[in-house]
């Protein structure tokens, strides 16, 4: 979050990355991860067309999930973000089910990419495999909530654009 609050001028560019802005308690600082929902408005132009982002940054663990949650639903979309070193844990499939639950737009964010190489060691093609897998993983996910929902006959319009397979 630190880049994107650059990005707007709230932190200079040499910053972004170490000052954890958005992790404004002295216990997450010192843990280095977030515990409460912090939130921030940034604008954004593209296309001669100006946006108001309000981005919501909330906790990843497990432990936090009520956090989560209210974070959720209030949200118009979400920016789910994996790990690729943890790649997809239980928290993961809990917030894509939270967000295909309520119903949200989602980006599907790859983190820790360098570290693939750098710490893991991993060559070119073995970090491309464990990036498709956890795209794969993340598809899967959400194709089971589909499959879920149209087994309790609740699949609703959530399908509606998809053509029929005639094979």
């Amino acid at each position: 979050s630190d880049f994107l609050l650059a990005s707007n001028g709230v932190l200079s560019a040499q910053l972004a990355g170490s000052v954890r802005f958005l992790d404004s308690r002295e216990d997450e600082q010192e843990r280095e991860i977030t515990m409460k929902a912090s939130s921030i408005a940034l604008r954004h132009e593209f296309n001669s067309k100006r946006y108001l982002l309000h981005l919501v940054d909330s906790p990843g663990h497990i432990d936090f999930s009520s956090e989560v949650s209210t974070a959720i639903r209030v949200s118009d979309g979400a920016v789910i973000v994996v790990d690729l070193v943890d790649c997809v844990t239980t928290q993961t499939m809990s917030m894509l089910r939270q967000v295909f639950t309520e119903g949200l737009s989602m980006v599907l964010v790859l983190n820790k990419v360098d570290l693939l190489i750098t710490t893991m060691q991993l060559t070119a093609e073995e970090a491309y495999i464990r990036m498709r897998t956890v795209i794969e993983s993340c598809n899967a996910t959400l194709a089971s909530f589909t499959n879920q929902l149209e087994i309790a006959g609740e699949r609703s319009d959530l399908l509606k654009d998809v053509p029929e397979d005639n094979v």
